[in-house]
């Protein structure tokens, strides 16, 4: 009788927390993603920037500059806790949404980069940048799955 597969990716635990079983790779790619975010912080006039940090309200001469620091602080508190979680084996649920909020933010700081409008935009992508969405788009899924799945029995 084969032994079967085990599942890479994340695992709900019974006391609610997540496993990592992540190969090295993805691993890299999260803590690259919020070391970009970081760097896209410091980068005003970006087309990431923008996507982070843009105009909340048009019509205004500026925004209210509380909550673009409130923004700011936001996303880089995500990133700390991705940073400091990557390397873990075992995350809680809180790291697990920190690291949702990175890969989202990724997704659309990366679709900004390349003017990814349509989805016609999308399939016109290369082969890498095609397969980085993807990979981000599974761990996200993966993630998700173990937030709202069930602990180990």
């Amino acid at each position: 009788m084969s032994r079967p597969r085990r599942r890479r990716g994340f695992r709900r635990l019974e006391d609610g927390r997540i496993a990592l079983d992540l190969p090295r790779g993805a691993r890299e790619l999260m803590a690259a993603a919020a070391e970009r975010l970081r760097e896209t912080g410091s980068s005003p006039g970006s087309p990431g920037f923008d996507v982070l940090f843009g105009r909340i309200d048009e019509s205004a001469a500026i925004d209210d500059p509380a909550y673009v620091l409130e923004r700011q602080l936001g996303v880089d508190e995500v990133v700390s806790v991705v940073s400091a979680s990557v390397g873990k084996d075992v995350i809680d649920v809180q790291e697990a949404e920190a690291w949702l909020k990175v890969l989202g933010m990724t997704l659309s700081l990366r679709a900004a980069e390349l003017g990814l409008r349509t989805e016609a935009d999308r399939e016109a992508l290369g082969i890498r940048d095609e397969a980085v969405m993807r990979a981000v788009h599974a761990l996200q899924v993966g993630l998700l799955d173990a937030i709202d799945g069930p602990g180990d029995v």
